[in-house]
């Protein structure tokens, strides 16, 4: 697990035939030189805490580097990724994920329904169903 997240980043970073490279190295994120070499990586992170953690930086815009990195439930990714879509319904404001999360549906499905009709909609047709 920790292998492959230290071989994305540095494809992410480091390959410009990768296809989202242009998020990544392309935009100037950059690895730093201590993770270069995985032993590193492993020992400045340490193992991912369970299943389901992957890599996430604070700063988006940051360099993978120690103190910008941490292992990350993809709810938490979510908070921070460019683009996240935030909704305000019931006094309540949350990310696609969490409001998924709070229904009982894939984050896809949401985010799917609320672009086309509405946070407020979106959840009140998923509720009528039965969420």
């Amino acid at each position: 697990k920790e292998y492959s997240s230290w071989v994305n980043m540095r494809t992410r970073c480091n390959n410009p035939n990768y296809k989202d490279f242009k998020h990544y190295g392309g935009r100037g994120v950059t690895c730093c030189a201590r993770w270069s070499r995985f032993k590193n990586f492993l020992e400045d992170l340490g193992p991912a805490p369970a299943d389901g953690f992957t890599l996430e930086r604070r700063d988006t815009n940051g360099n993978y580097e120690l103190g910008n990195c941490y292992w990350a439930t993809r709810t938490a990714q979510a908070l921070s990724r460019r683009g996240t879509l935030w909704a305000t319904a019931e006094g309540v404001t949350l990310c696609a994920q969490q409001w998924a999360d709070r229904i009982g549906i894939s984050r896809n499905a949401f985010y799917t329904k609320a672009r086309k009709v509405g946070v407020d909609e979106a959840i009140n047709f998923y509720r009528a169903k039965g969420y």
